[in-house]
């Protein structure tokens, strides 16, 4: 499927079945704004109606997976602003999607660039990779999921410390502590071409029917969104209809 030409991402597709949406805002290190995240998540989209495509890979620079919020689109925005705007609507955009996303992340995924990472199926990390919620020194909690989803990925006193205190977690800690998969060198996570995606790829028919018959996390959003699938473990997987929200 056609992709539309996007200012704010790059899209690829490095291995058979596997799509790649890379976040392309160097100036300012992919903080997220409305536009990025906008683009990131129709080109997923694209990729999850494409019967070519099995996985996605979402990924930013070398430098910064994405250092958080874009803090001057949000400057002079009320708290229901925010809210009701597409900032936190198209989040939910996210959580529709089907198929299995990997989060590939080196260098800072901050704020809202961590809480899009840990709304993805799983995470890769390289060497370099940084994770943290600093929306304390604002003033403010993370807003789009974090709180929920990082005390289920590291428990509640960890999660309380990152969230209170600033804390930092490097690419071991967060292998150490379960808020990522696995620790990989920088080129082949940001490439998205580690050989296990190849490995799932190949074998994506059976991945993608198998993930549709399971709840996961990313579904369940900052809005408590719940899934589940339509039909039994023993239906027809191939012909297993998308997965259902429910509020």
């Amino acid at each position: 499927m056609s992709h539309p030409t996007y200012e704010t991402i790059r899209v690829d597709v490095p291995a058979q079945g596997v799509g790649l949406v890379q976040f392309n805002r160097p100036q300012s290190l992919n903080a997220l704004n409305a536009q990025m995240t906008g683009e990131a998540f129709t080109a997923l989209e694209i990729f999850d109606a494409d019967p070519a495509i099995h996985c996605m890979v979402l990924t930013g620079s070398e430098r910064a997976f994405a250092a958080g919020a874009d803090i001057k689109e949000m400057a002079g925005k009320t708290a229901v602003d925010m809210f009701a705007g597409a900032d936190v609507t198209d989040w939910s955009r996210l959580t529709r999607i089907a198929k299995p996303i990997v989060a590939a992340v080196s260098g800072f995924a901050l704020g809202g660039g961590c809480e899009i990472a840990m709304t993805c199926d799983m995470i890769v990390a390289s060497e370099t990779a940084v994770f943290g919620q600093p929306e304390i020194n604002l003033g403010i909690i993370p807003g789009a999921g974090g709180t929920q989803r990082l005390t289920r990925a590291v428990g509640k006193a960890l999660a309380m410390e990152i969230i209170l205190t600033d804390r930092r977690l490097s690419a071991e800690e967060a292998l150490r502590f379960g808020l990522v998969n696995r620790v990989s060198p920088v080129e082949p996570v940001l490439e998205g071409k580690p050989s296990s995606w190849r490995r799932r790829s190949a074998n994506g028919r059976r991945w993608r029917c198998a993930w549709r018959r399971m709840p996961s996390t990313r579904l369940t959003s900052f809005r408590w969104r719940r899934a589940w699938c339509s039909r039994s473990a023993t239906s027809t997987c191939c012909s297993a209809p998308k997965i259902a929200p429910r509020a």
